[in-house]
Order: structure tokens, then C-alpha cells, then sequence
């Protein structure tokens, strides 16, 4: 970051605590999570209930259920450096509509992880593995 100069743009963050999460996510334009493996992270949940466009790695277990490809955000390989390049275009060319997406984000999120449904699903999984009747 530092030999090409992108110190001005990009911040590696570090951890922080719930209240400096709110007000970064607040601050942000989109949110990226490049990740080789993550079964199921949070912060892509806490962007997406932040009105955040998304871009996320095709390996993030929860990206089916935040992300629409090319609608609130983009899935990417890590693997692949041409994907993370499609998906900033793609950021750029709709520069004009991130708040919407975002919006959209918000919307995905809520749906998914309505209490209601969350526990439909719970419900489901734990008879589909006879832990209950």
C-alpha cells in the first residue's frame, strides 16, 4: 500500500469496537470484504444493515444471502485479481446510485435476518437433523 502510494485512500483498520464500527461503516461508500475463507462474518451483515453497496468473496459463507451480483454489491475471487478490478469498475460506473444500493442492501438484510425468519430456519435445520421433532 505504502510503495504504490494508496496510504491516502485505503486504511487497514484493525479491530474496534461496536460504536467505532457504526461510525466507520457511517463514513464509508462500500464496503469490501476480499476474504479466502469466512463461514459466515458478521461485518458483512453490519454493512449491509448500514446501507452499504457490498463487495464480497465468492467464499464469505453468508454472501448468498446478502449479496444480489451486480444489485447491492459484487461477488469476487480473491484468487482472481480481475474480479476485484470488474467489481470497483462496477462501483465506479454506478458511483451515481450507491445510495441506492445501499438501500437495497439494507432491504436484503432485513429480510434475511428478520428474528421470524432466522428462526424458521433454525427450526428447520434442527428437525432436517433430528435434534427435534
Amino acid at each position: 500500500i505504502k510503495e504504490k502510494d494508496f496510504i491516502k485512500n485505503i486504511n487497514l483498520i484493525g479491530c474496534l469496537n461496536y460504536e467505532e464500527i457504526a461510525n466507520l461503516m457511517r463514513k464509508s461508500d462500500v464496503f469490501c470484504l476480499p476474504s479466502f475463507l469466512d463461514p459466515s462474518p458478521l461485518s458483512l451483515v453490519e454493512a449491509a444493515f448500514s446501507q452499504l453497496p457490498l463487495i464480497a468473496s465468492k467464499y464469505c459463507g453468508n454472501n448468498k444471502e446478502l449479496v444480489i451480483h451486480k444489485k447491492n454489491g459484487y461477488l469476487i475471487d480473491p484468487m482472481n485479481y480481475q474480479t476485484s478490478i470488474n467489481a470497483i469498475n462496477w462501483i465506479y460506473e454506478n458511483r451515481l446510485k450507491l445510495e441506492d444500493i445501499g438501500n437495497l442492501s439494507r432491504k436484503i438484510a432485513e429480510k434475511n435476518y428478520e428474528p421470524e425468519f432466522v428462526l424458521k430456519k433454525l427450526i428447520y435445520s434442527m428437525k432436517s437433523l433430528n435434534f427435534i421433532d
